[in-house]
């Protein structure tokens, strides 16, 4: 019997292809059923290396494990959403504007959650264009002026695989 796997954000189809006698059989199941899960918090420690040497996907994986409860560090966590938005991981950028909306591990401040969320649009995050279009509607004109001038000279840097 061949195995063949499927995986989409950490839950998987595990489908069994074989032969009894003369009919094809095909069984699934998601591999949660068979591997459990990680939770945020074990992926965020498990991506630490990757997050360290400039990974921008592992350094937002890391931000979410510490956003983790019972011991949630949205500071900490800010500092690693920023590296990774940093060098254009949009998911980083939306959760930076989620951080900076609600005042959580950073002062809060409209005019940044409005930068992070129109970032993070141009990746198609519908929740953050939401977010966004939302706040503009709370901020002078000056606030999105010079926000939108920021977008424009705004572009991503990667990190070298020496910076921490």
């Amino acid at each position: 019997m061949a195995l063949r796997g499927v995986t989409d954000l950490g839950v998987g189809l595990l489908i069994l292809l074989g032969q009894a006698g003369d009919t094809p059989v095909v069984r699934a199941q998601t591999s949660a059923d068979i591997v459990p899960r990680q939770s945020e918090k074990d992926q965020g420690l498990a991506a630490q290396p990757l997050a360290e040497a400039g990974d921008a996907n592992a350094q937002w994986m890391v931000g979410q494990g510490l956003l983790s409860p019972p011991d949630a560090d949205p500071a900490a966590a800010f500092k690693w959403f920023l590296r990774a938005a940093d060098q254009g991981h949009g998911l980083a950028q939306r959760d930076l504007g989620l951080l900076y909306e609600a005042g959580w591990g950073v002062e809060q401040s409209l005019q940044e959650a409005y930068f992070w969320y129109s970032l993070a649009a141009l990746h198609d995050s519908g929740r953050a264009a939401l977010r966004r279009d939302a706040l503009a509607t709370g901020l002078s004109h000056e606030h999105l002026d010079t926000a939108e001038r920021r977008l424009r000279l705004w572009r991503p840097r990667k990190e070298s695989s020496t910076a921490n």
